[in-house]
Parts: structure tokens; C-alpha cells; sequence
């Protein structure tokens, strides 16, 4: 699902005073209706753009309004016409489904018992249809738990700057995987904040964030909420 889908909804449910968050607020149910973040996670992102009023309420009565726009949405496109029969079948079983908890717990105990170099298998032991790709991005960006939650710190803001300078930016699993225990998804959004402040030129990058001991400290990262507003884009790339 593009966010470009979602827009539109999000632009009519919106007062007139919080239209200009409709993109942020599009990419951000975008990557919640793609799995690639939680309802939680979504919630508090959401509730640091918003920043007035009842984040609760709004949350859940654009979730609500969305949930029926994705549903009235055709779950599996047309195939063209001629396509090959690889491509028809790929696209007749394209899923856009939220994972369950059972799903959820099928996935970590398949991971505790097979690890992760085998994912054809594990997706069977996951069933539902869940496919591989799906599989490992829901453990590499959700459920994994080396993957931290809390602000970025300065000392990590140097590393992803390095590993894109040396990787380049068409390759974030490989930058996630480097960084450890921060997913791809999290990394692009954080380049992306730091280029902005960079004011788009890749050779001014800096660090930003405040060093992982003042963080120890319980200091408030001044940037967490400013990162927000650079808002998420899909991980097509």
C-alpha cells in the first residue's frame, strides 16, 4: 500500500488547522497497514505530530474511518492481461492483512526453534499464507527484541552516517544489520531526518542527537520530536 492511497481520507477527517500533518499522518497508517510498524509504535508517533487535544480519540477514530477505506480497497489486483502465470499467481495472493498474536507467537517460536536461515520453513510453520519476505521483515522490524525502541543517540547517529557513506543509500538491511539494533526502516527514517537538517546536502551530515550517556542521564533528546515531521515513506527502495 502507497501512502498517496490513504491521503485523501486522512485530508476530509483532518480539522482545518491539522491538514497540513495529512502526509506525516498518511505515511505513518501506511507503514502501519504494511506491518512494517505496530499499532503501538504508530500511536505514539502519531501522538508526538499531533501534539494537541485528545491523541487517543483522534487515533482511533482515523484508524476506525481507514480500516473501512482499506477494506472497500480490492485485496488482490487484476492481473494484466498476458501477464505470465508466475505473475498472475504472485499478485492474486498479494496480502495486506494485519498479523494476529497467535500468528505473532508462531513466528518468535519458529525463530527460537530454527533460527533465521531458513525462512521458506518457518514461514510454513507460520501457516495463514504468510510468506517468507513477510516473515522475516515482521521479525526484523517488529518482534526482533535487539531492536530498540528508545531515541537515537549520537553515538548510533555516527555509525548509520558511516555505513551509509560506505553501503550507500539503496541498502538498508545491510545498514541495519551492520548498526545491530536498529531496523531498516528505522534507519532510513533517521538518514532522512539527518539530511533534511543537512538541508539535503549528504556532505553536511552531522550527528545531532545527544550522547548516549546524557541519554543514561534521563535528558530529553530535543530532536525527537522534530524527527517526526520528516514523516515515513515506504521501504520500495
Amino acid at each position: 500500500m502507497q501512502p498517496n492511497f490513504l491521503l485523501p481520507t486522512i485530508t476530509d477527517l483532518l480539522p482545518d488547522d491539522s491538514k497540513d500533518k495529512a502526509p506525516e499522518l498518511s505515511e505513518i497508517f501506511c507503514q502501519y497497514f504494511n506491518q512494517s510498524i505496530t499499532e503501538e509504535i504508530a500511536y505514539q508517533e502519531i501522538e508526538k505530530l499531533m501534539n494537541n487535544g485528545d491523541t487517543s480519540t483522534k487515533f482511533n477514530d482515523l484508524l476506525s474511518e481507514l480500516r473501512k477505506a482499506v477494506q472497500q480497497k480490492p485485496a488482490n489486483p487484476i492481473p494484466p492481461a498476458g501477464a505470465a502465470p508466475k505473475l498472475q499467481i504472485a499478485l492474486m495472493r498479494k496480502k495486506s492483512r494485519q498479523w494476529t498474536p497467535e500468528e505473532d507467537q508462531r513466528l518468535i517460536d519458529a525463530i527460537n526453534s530454527k533460527g533465521t536461515d531458513n525462512w521458506s520453513n518457518i514461514a510454513k510453520i507460520v501457516g495463514e499464507g504468510r510468506t517468507q519476505a513477510q516473515c522475516s521483515q515482521r521479525w526484523h522490524r517488529v518482534l526482533d527484541p535487539k531492536i530498540s525502541k528508545s531515541n537515537w543517540s549520537r553515538e548510533e547517529e555516527e555509525c548509520l552516517i558511516g555505513l551509509v557513506n560506505h553501503f550507500g543509500t539503496k541498502a538498508w538491511t545491510k545498514i541495519a544489520a551492520k548498526m545491530g539494533n536498529r531496523s531498516d526502516v528505522q534507519c532510513r527514517f533517521r538518514y532522512r531526518f539527518l539530511l533534511k537538517k543537512a538541508d539535503g546536502n549528504s556532505e553536511q551530515i552531522q550527528p545531532i542527537a545527544l550522547p548516549q550517556a546524557m541519554i543514561m542521564k534521563g535528558q530529553e533528546d530535543p530532536t525527537a520530536h522534530e524527527a517526526l515531521e520528516v514523516g515515513f515513506s515506504s521501504m520500495t527502495e
